[in-house]
């Protein structure tokens, strides 16, 4: 008589393969490298008053880039600009809808840099 390891009945091999099946398989194609958030108003809110916080920072930053690209820009200039792409932004944000980051710092930039001087 020949006995069989319970292992190796069919029953048990289906088993196996089924739960072989149901294991993760990496996917075909391309593969995930990087995952981004939206952090901001999303995992994290800010009030409405929270921008003020940046404000400067922000503005120094476009400032120099600016600058960078042989764009003068005065402060007061830089400052109106911000203001009124804050008010669009605002007015889109209003009835739900949204710019790209590309279409938000052109509209910043195009304000800002009408009627300066281009050194």
């Amino acid at each position: 008589m020949r006995m069989r390891r319970i292992s190796d009945t069919p029953e048990s091999m289906q088993a196996a393969r089924s739960a072989e099946a149901r294991l993760p398989r990496p996917p075909s194609g391309r593969l995930i490298r990087a995952v981004t958030l939206d952090l901001w108003g999303t995992l994290f809110l800010d009030g409405p008053g929270s921008d003020e916080r940046y404000r400067r920072q922000r503005l120094a930053g476009m400032q120099a880039e600016l600058a960078g690209a042989g764009i003068v820009v005065a402060p007061a200039q830089l400052e109106r600009a911000y203001a009124v792409t804050g008010r669009w932004l605002g007015s889109l944000w209003r009835v739900n809808r949204d710019v790209s980051v590309r279409e938000h710092v052109l509209a910043s930039s195009t304000l800002s840099i009408r009627r300066c001087r281009i050194g």
